[in-house]
């Protein structure tokens, strides 16, 4: 009789565990009949355009002051907002770039464009050439324009709703579009993600349709042979940016003018005392408005004089034999200023005025340029810009660099139409991949801004930089995390 073995199954039937183990958690069923994975799904798409709202908001409310990192009980914080509750201290921007000096076309140009939207010149519709009628409407444009806050957007989105329209916003984000007859509409529709894709979506299949709210309207309508003057030129609707303009050489004009602060008063010749009076007004200005008269690293030889007269086109105006004269003035102004040398040379000379004081060097500059009866080299100057209410509560619009759909400030748009290259936009990208935007494009100079509006700006915008990187590294790291839990990319 055969005997059998009896068979043993155990290797082929699976364990409790190993069942168990290939079942993900993920697929688990819930009481609600759902799997674990689709909640977790749900979830995550619930979430998720509050976050992406959340973070739009944190972006657009950002507001710094240089003020806020002080110490609210340093005596200098206190010294700092009396300063600011009774001088414009803290609202002025000073501008310039590199050959910004008084014969600087592109200067006058930027000053004049800036006054033009001033609320200086707003304030005196002086023009004899406008009517009654004229008058009154340019008064209501202001008036309006303040009441609603209208800024430029500092982009170009003309004619974006296909009926010519030049576009407006409101300090409080409400759009606004004028149209050709002079029309001004409030454009009440959502500005969410789904209305715009909605909107993207109908510009491109060339159904969309502008519509707005009819808010007024100025002046006549546009013509082949005139056009509407506010649509021509929306700054007459908006509100000013710029409270004041002044250029460093209109200041020192008014410190020197006859009978003004620093006209001499003493036994100084009357032929000399313009030039005496000027350059006592520059010298208060140097260092705020003007850069000091002589060049830096100027090791004071004829030969870095020269040059000097070269480059300001001076030569022409040298007697000959300058190069003894300048040793000469040098010479005696080193005998009437200074300590007498032991052994004078031209080189002991030389290293005596370089050593010594700003103010001692100036007179040295001033000695030697009256010995050869040549003109005062220009000087680097800037413009002085003080800002209105509105423009400090909306620096981005007024000097903002355009950051991230952000617009570019007004000031900047202007230097831009004068020849001077403002500075762009930073990049979003993390480092090292984040190189830095050019400084000069096309060999124009370079725009270059200061004071605290400047620095508050600059917060904000690196503020808004720092974050898009910091939400770039948390979805890199989110995804990577994520696989690295689930093991599925389909997860």
């Amino acid at each position: 009789m055969t005997s059998h073995e009896p068979t043993n199954n155990t290797a082929s039937s699976p364990e409790p565990s190993d069942t168990a183990a290939s079942h993900s958690w993920l697929a688990r069923t819930t009481p609600f009949g759902l799997s674990i994975a689709m909640l977790v799904l749900m979830v995550f798409f619930f979430i998720l355009p509050s976050a992406f709202r959340g973070a739009r908001v944190g972006l657009n409310n950002k507001e710094n002051d240089v003020k806020d990192w002080l110490p609210a009980d340093f005596p200098e914080t206190a010294e700092l907002d009396w300063f600011a509750d009774h001088f414009a201290g803290e609202s002025f921007v000073l501008a310039t770039w590199p050959g910004c000096t008084e014969d600087d076309q592109r200067l006058r140009l930027l000053e004049t464009k800036l006054l033009h939207e001033s609320a200086q010149y707003r304030k005196e519709l002086n023009d004899p050439n406008w009517t009654l009628d004229q008058r009154r409407t340019r008064l209501r444009a202001r008036s309006l324009g303040d009441e609603l806050g209208l800024l430029q957007p500092g982009q170009n989105l003309t004619n974006w709703g296909g009926e010519k329209e030049k576009w407006l916003v409101g300090d409080d984000g409400t759009w606004y579009y004028l149209t050709p007859d002079g029309r001004l509409y409030r454009w009440d529709e959502p500005l969410n993600g789904p209305a715009g894709l909605i909107r993207t979506i109908q510009r491109a299949l060339g159904t969309f349709e502008l519509s707005g709210q009819l808010v007024t309207a100025f002046g006549k309508p546009s013509t082949t042979q005139k056009v509407n003057p506010f649509y021509n030129d929306p700054s007459l609707l908006c509100a000013p940016l710029f409270e004041t303009v002044q250029t460093g050489a209109a200041i020192a004009e008014s410190l020197a003018a006859e009978g003004g602060p620093l006209w001499p008063i003493d036994l100084t010749d009357d032929a000399a005392r313009p030039k005496v009076a000027r350059r006592r007004a520059l010298d208060q200005l140097t260092g705020t408005l003007f850069a000091p008269a002589i060049p830096p690293e100027f090791d004071w030889s004829t030969n870095a004089f020269a040059d000097v007269f070269e480059a300001t086109e001076a030569e022409e105006d040298l007697p000959p034999g300058w190069e003894v004269l300048v040793e000469e003035a040098m010479a005696e102004f080193s005998q009437a200023n200074f300590k007498p040398l032991e052994s004078p040379t031209s080189d002991s000379i030389r290293n005596q005025i370089a050593s010594s004081p700003l103010a001692t060097r100036t007179q040295a500059w001033y000695a030697v340029l009256d010995r050869l009866s040549v003109p005062t080299p220009p000087r680097l100057t800037c413009l002085l810009i003080t800002l209105t209410d509105i423009a400090k509560d909306n620096l981005s619009y007024a000097i903002g660099r355009g950051t991230m759909g952000m617009p570019r400030g007004r000031l900047l748009e202007l230097a831009s139409q004068c020849g001077v290259h403002p500075p762009s936009p930073p990049s979003m990208a993390p480092p090292p991949f984040d190189d830095p935007p050019p400084v000069s494009v096309g060999g124009l100079p370079p725009l270059r801004m200061g004071g605290p509006p400047v620095d508050n700006i600059a917060i904000d915008e690196e503020g808004t930089v720092t974050l898009v990187r910091l939400v770039g590294y948390c979805i890199v790291l989110g995804i990577g995390l994520s696989y690295a839990c689930f093991r599925s990319i389909k997860v």
